[in-house]
């Protein structure tokens, strides 16, 4: 609640997703030393898969995963991508509870920039809120992956259309 309230009038959906990853609820998530090559390869994205990467100095993008904020930034924007890259055990546990509790995080942003008629960042965690309770960006080609019952085939086919 602390990061909620010390957000700027501002609020991105990439600041709100910085505050999720902060939170103290995904503190057990830990960054392994096995899992670094992995999450470093996502977060180069040489594929622009992803829409949001970590930054280092001067804007561009770090090269290595460092700390746990890290590795949950990077989890929750393969997850948002709509066809996640991980296919790691562990990584995807690590993945749905990020969005699940990414999710009730967001939520509460969002009543509170409602609160503090902070509109720009309630909106922005409002659709940050949506992605991460469907695990899929509102602007996804893969937005039919939603559905009962359609996979992730039938969803990149009709993306092509």
């Amino acid at each position: 609640m602390k990061h909620i309230m010390q957000a700027p009038g501002n609020c991105s959906i990439e600041d709100a997703l910085q505050m999720v990853c902060r939170a103290e609820e995904l503190g057990w998530i830990q960054l392994r030393r096995n899992e670094k090559k992995l999450l470093n390869g996502i977060n180069i994205d040489k594929d622009n898969r992803l829409r949001f990467h970590i930054l280092g100095d001067k804007a561009k993008r770090k090269m290595r995963v460092q700390t746990r904020e890290e590795k949950i930034f990077v989890l929750a924007n393969d997850c948002l991508t709509g066809d996640p890259f991980i296919h790691d055990l562990s990584l995807s546990q690590d993945m749905n509870a990020v969005c699940a509790n990414g999710y009730r995080i967001a939520k509460c942003m969002k009543e509170y920039f409602l609160y503090r008629k902070n509109y720009r960042g309630a909106l922005s965690s409002a659709l940050l809120t949506k992605s991460l309770y469907q695990k899929v960006w509102d602007d996804s080609p893969y937005l039919l992956k939603q559905l009962p019952g359609i996979g992730m085939v039938t969803a990149k086919v009709c993306s092509l259309y």
